[in-house]
């Protein structure tokens, strides 16, 4: 019989920890060991938030861990956390008030606690108008109302994309603001009388909305989600020749209660509905999904001071009990029911909750919540991920600006990964959160798996700053390898003389270089390879991710350089390395070991000698200077002693 391993671990469903964060930090054991604890049973601390409302629907804040009391699965379960938080209403203008958190003795001093809010703009139910004025209630919520613990995620349904994630859980604000402003898209309201199409629409809708409640289950927090719709037609609900729809509806009620999902739903249509579509406006269908997850119904998307309040007041004041389970990755559920013993109370809180399943039982939606999950969050449940470093650089072929990302992975990080079905994606997001998503396909079976990996990937982009991500994912168990980091294209340079790229490598420390295309790119014949940028590059070559060991004597760079109608014989390459903190100016001595041209481009690998340098940050200033055009092309490269 296998030894069942009992681990005391605190979950914070508020504060976002995972069981499978804290359980690779805490064995040092095999890959495989850590993967055989996610099927067994461990004991946590679960801990719920709910809302306790009066008969007018105004929060109740004065009770106490004695005034409730625990059911789970139908048995008496004792409570050992509370805790509630109230925010005031009254507040300054500009200011948002900090939360008052009030633990109970009995309890943890405090529980970390984050609420979490989802703005889903619904296309396929909403006009122009609607959409538009819902961008604008939106950005009033977030400037007026969110705290700087408050995370925020964008989404957005349409009848062609369905249910898409436009900006990912961030406690950016102004980004998330410059998200929203910069949404676009036409909405696809129909106004047919065809129900049978209705019927279809409306079925894929609701699915949808079950898709994302189940998706998130798992995400810990505070969830709030702000519906920005139209709603379903109510003569669909309740169409005897539609029973489907009706019985749907239910189960996505019943899916957002176990998901512990408040919705606020907020009519884009208003008063204009009943007047241009009569019987086929959905305000019933809102108030039907408000009220059973405890939410709240605002009927006209332009009371945007109404609606940012009303959904203050009610997330903003709530209770958290605490209390241990036995747990498996099973994703069965288990009910609870919590009494409160004062009169006239009326709970809003989840009716149960599902233990997590393993990565495979996953539906695909779910995978892709969580993909995201890996990229940018930090409460990836299925092991913590291996982070490693990426290089972002640009170079110009054929008037066409192209992004090259290489990730780095070594040996330990392939294990569990690639040695089953793999896939690796691109994120590329600009500085309004803009994001494109490359699927760069499976792992194929010639792609190496031993030594030094250095996987790349070549795409088209335009000036300005991104944030670039890659991700590495197996397909059956979820472990994966994240790399990511910031880079700035520049415009094309008019000048006579550009220092387009330098990179600067290792040498002798052989590494595999593999080139990742997209499933588009893959058909084309006129994809760039990194060899095509940088021919004096070589399989040996390391590339070095702006760290070099404390000791190095030896760097190499490669540059590449555009020098229209210059020879390169007139050409003058100079080196030196600044301190960061004091500015100061270290001589370099250099040589050049190749040097090539190519019509209007100038390569070439350069030796550096380093001096003796103590631990800390440093630039690497690269000029080519044109004696017959007295023009001089200088680059910066910073790097960190270590």
């Amino acid at each position: 019989m296998r030894k069942l391993k009992i681990l005391v671990l605190i979950i914070s469903i508020l504060a976002g920890t995972q069981p499978g964060k804290l359980l690779s930090a805490a064995q040092q054991k095999k890959e495989i060991e850590q993967a055989q604890l996610k099927h067994e049973v461990y004991v946590v601390l679960k801990l719920i938030h709910f809302f306790v409302l009066d008969k007018k629907g105004n929060p109740i804040t004065d009770l106490q861990q004695q005034d409730f009391e625990l059911f789970l699965d139908g048995q008496s379960h004792e409570i050992t956390a509370f805790e509630k938080h109230i925010l005031p209403l009254k507040k300054a203008a500009s200011k948002v008030p900090p939360v008052e958190t009030k633990p109970s003795e009995a309890g943890p001093k405090q529980i970390p606690v984050n609420r979490k809010f989802y703005l889903l703009f619904d296309y396929y139910r909403s006009d122009i108008w609607g959409i538009n004025t819902s961008k604008k209630s939106a950005v009033h919520f977030i400037e007026t109302q969110l705290l700087p613990s408050d995370e925020i995620s964008i989404l957005i349904y349409s009848k062609t994309r369905g249910l898409v994630v436009h900006g990912y859980l961030t406690k950016d604000h102004i980004q998330a603001v410059e998200s929203i402003k910069n949404i676009k898209g036409i909405p696809n309201r129909s106004s047919s009388s065809d129900s049978s199409m209705d019927v279809v629409h409306a079925s894929a809708y609701i699915i949808a909305l079950k898709d994302f409640c189940q998706a998130i289950n798992n995400i810990q927090g505070n969830k709030s989600l702000v519906l920005f719709s139209a709603g379903i037609d109510n003569s669909l609900l309740y169409n005897p020749d539609y029973p489907e729809i009706r019985y749907d509806f239910e189960e996505l009620s019943k899916d957002m209660a176990d998901s512990n999902l408040s919705l606020f739903a907020v009519n884009t249509g208003g008063t204009r509905d009943f007047l241009s579509h009569g019987r086929r406006t959905g305000d019933q269908t809102l108030r039907l999904l408000s009220d059973s997850s405890g939410g709240q119904y605002f009927s006209n998307v332009q009371y945007q001071k109404a609606i940012a309040e009303g959904i203050q007041k009610v997330t903003g004041n709530y209770y958290v009990l605490g209390f241990n389970i036995s747990q498996a990755w099973d994703g069965k559920f288990h009910e609870i029911k919590v009494n409160v013993n004062r009169p006239g109370c009326r709970l809003h809180i989840q009716r149960g909750y599902y233990n997590p399943k393993t990565f495979d039982k996953l539906t695909k939606f779910e995978k892709k919540l969580q993909l995201l999950e890996l990229a940018f969050g930090k409460d990836y449940i299925y092991e913590e991920p291996a982070v490693t470093a990426m290089s972002a650089f640009s170079c110009m072929d054929n008037n066409q600006q192209f992004l090259i990302l290489a990730a780095e992975i070594f040996p330990d990080q392939l294990t569990g990964i690639f040695e089953e079905e793999a896939e690796i994606w691109a994120f590329v997001s600009d500085e309004d959160n803009n994001r494109t998503e490359f699927n760069l396909g499976n792992v194929e079976k010639s792609f190496p798996l031993e030594g030094r990996v250095i996987p790349y990937t070549v795409l088209p982009i335009s000036a300005g700053t991104y944030k670039c991500r890659m991700v590495f994912r197996n397909k059956k168990t979820g472990k994966g390898v994240v790399a990511g980091t910031q880079v700035t294209i520049p415009e094309k340079s008019s000048s006579e003389i550009s220092l387009e790229t330098v990179l600067i490598i290792n040498p002798g420390q052989e590494s595999t270089w593999t080139q990742i295309k997209t499933k588009k790119d893959k058909k084309k014949k006129n994809i760039p390879v990194l060899n095509d940028f940088f021919p004096n590059l070589s399989p040996e070559d390391h590339l070095i991710q702006n760290e070099i060991v404390h000791g190095t004597e030896e760097i190499h760079t490669l540059v590449r350089c555009r020098i229209p109608g210059i020879p390169s014989s007139s050409l003058d390459i100079s080196a030196e390395i600044i301190e960061a903190s004091s500015q100061t100016i270290i001589p370099v001595s250099f040589s050049t070991l190749q040097s090539q041209q190519e019509k209007d481009l100038y390569f070439a690998r350069l030796s550096i000698k380093l001096p003796s340098l103590e631990p800390g940050d440093f630039r690497l200033v690269i000029s080519i200077k044109s004696e017959a055009l007295k023009k001089t092309a200088r680059t910066e490269l910073p790097f960190s002693i270590r």
